[in-house]
């Protein structure tokens, strides 16, 4: 089933829709609300021996990011700154310590040998979190991430291939743990059994995990994410708090000079709904930058379910509508936004939307529950690369030696219009991954979970697959630098890409 097949679909499908994208999206707000239910015993994942993988295709030529040439492309151009158990104990193969074929080559730094005397030969045990969609996985391809831990195996698996590990004579061993993406309990009897039974070094736990306070936190142990937290958050954790993208403070300011340095709130009545309670720091964020550029707002409403959707999402509709709000800024999860829209359609009532990163909305799968009337032709600011293949630019080099590399290991090749959700997870994994993995030999054989943080501080303009380029560095924790324009298209509900990436327009 298509993502046309689903536009077609009953208002309850819909609604169900809607949900699927809301939980996705409440993963993100979790992130910011430790849990304190009791911990559950036992191991929730049991941990596999991965296998290598077949050999990997041809990578493809790194996509230019130039303008499509599409009738989106006419949005002004910015007037501010601009660039053009335990897992296998596997030797690694003793012929091959070279990148693949158009794959990102090898990691600077030592690279990986037998060790030198009296050097540790513990293995370096990193927990991997697999989320369990359960019956959403059933709603069809747009929303179902496939199989999470066999992504990781693939992984594991080209390391091996092409002699990644062990590093410095050290193997690398993944922990795998599933929890429910609505049990807060069994997530956070991942993270002790990441730390207490398994202990792990580090931990990749991507969507739909709530117990980010567990980990960096109360074990102090270092968590990578693909997506960003709230600045206080970031603080409160640090330094053992890594994300691929920037926080949302930072996200959210650079969102107003983006839609300000594009010409789309220039003279315009402006209306911000955002959830109560400051979790993800995005409100804040907006008002600095608002009052930085001189706007006001003539219209704001908050509610208490941001991430789940409720009443207030159609009281915020009536609201901007009586108060002639021109452009919506929508701080609430995909779920909320389509609930504003479609009680904006019972009014009459159409204003113009601005996307960003909050939420995954930039994502397919999440724009794909909004109304084609209300949100065609709707610009975002992100630092993904969602877009590019459906503006076609294809996939970086990094991300498509990670989809034929999953397609050696598994007879799947992931096809993101098809599978967008499975898509996303699989690059986003890749992703965090090769950060990992550099980090990981950035500081050699005595690495610990502190000399993993030092090596990861090493990464400068690293490219990747789903994400833009990322830098690291001492205090700086958050990947992304770069931002670009998308635009959302309702003959085949999907963003396309427009443009260059460049730099942030505000620190």
């Amino acid at each position: 089933m298509g993502r046309r097949d689903l536009r077609r679909g009953s208002p309850l499908f819909w609604w169900a829709l809607g949900m699927a994208a809301g939980l996705f999206a409440s993963s993100l707000i979790g992130r910011g609300t430790p849990p304190t239910p009791s911990v559950a015993s036992g191991d929730l994942g049991a941990e596999a021996t991965t296998a290598p993988t077949g050999p990997t295709a041809d990578g493809t030529e790194r996509p230019t990011d130039a303008a499509t040439g599409s009738p989106s492309a006419a949005i002004p151009s910015p007037a501010g700154p601009s660039s053009g158990g335990p897992a296998s104990a596997a030797t690694a193969s003793p012929d091959n310590g070279a990148a693949a074929p158009g794959g990102p080559p090898p990691a600077s730094g030592p690279g990986p040998s037998s060790g030198s005397p009296g050097a540790s030969t513990e293995p370096i045990r990193i927990g991997i979190g697999v989320p369990e969609l359960g019956a959403l996985a059933n709603m069809g391809p747009n929303f179902d991430f496939g199989d999470v831990r066999d992504h990781f195996e693939a992984i594991h698996a080209d390391w091996q291939e092409r002699g990644l590990i062990p590093i410095e004579g050290r193997e690398v061993v993944f922990h795998y743990r599933s929890y429910s993406i609505i049990s807060a309990e069994e997530q956070r009897a991942a993270c002790v059994g990441w730390a207490s039974d398994d202990q792990v070094m580090a931990v990749i736990a991507m969507q739909y995990f709530f117990a980010t306070e567990c980990v960096p936190y109360e074990h102090r142990l270092p968590l990578f994410m693909d997506s960003g937290l709230h600045p206080e958050r970031m603080e409160r954790f640090a330094p053992y708090a890594v994300t691929l993208l920037a926080d949302y403070g930072r996200i959210s300011r650079n969102w107003v000079y983006w839609a300000h340095e594009r010409g789309l709130i220039q003279g315009k009545r402006l209306g911000l709904y955002y959830g109560a309670g400051n979790i993800d720091g995005i409100d804040p964020g907006v008002r600095q930058a608002l009052d930085e550029l001189g706007y006001e707002l003539v219209e704001e409403v908050t509610t208490s379910s941001s991430a789940t959707g409720g009443p207030q999402d159609g009281v915020a509709a009536q609201r901007f509508a009586a108060a002639r709000v021109e452009v919506a800024i929508l701080a609430v999860s995909s779920l909320a936004q389509t609930n504003f829209m479609h009680s904006a359609n019972g009014l009459n009532y159409r204003p113009t939307y601005l996307g960003a990163d909050f939420f995954t909305v930039t994502a397919d799968t999440a724009a794909s529950t909004f109304p084609a009337d209300q949100y065609d032709g709707t610009y975002a600011m992100t630092s993904y690369r969602f877009g590019e293949v459906s503006a076609g630019l294809g996939h970086t080099p990094e991300a498509q030696f990670c989809i034929d590399r999953y397609a050696a290991h598994s007879g799947r090749r992931i096809d993101p219009q098809q599978r967008p959700a499975e898509w996303f997870m699989l690059l986003a994994g890749c992703d965090v991954a090769a950060v990992v993995h550099e980090g990981l030999v950035n500081a050699g054989n005595a690495v610990d979970k502190d000399r993993l943080i030092a090596g990861i501080e090493q990464i400068e303009s690293k490219p990747l697959g789903i994400v833009s380029d990322v830098t690291f560095g001492p205090g700086d924790h958050t990947g992304a630098e770069l931002q670009r324009t998308l635009q959302w298209h309702a003959d085949c509900t999907c963003w396309m890409a427009i443009g260059a990436f460049e730099p942030w327009f505000v620190p």
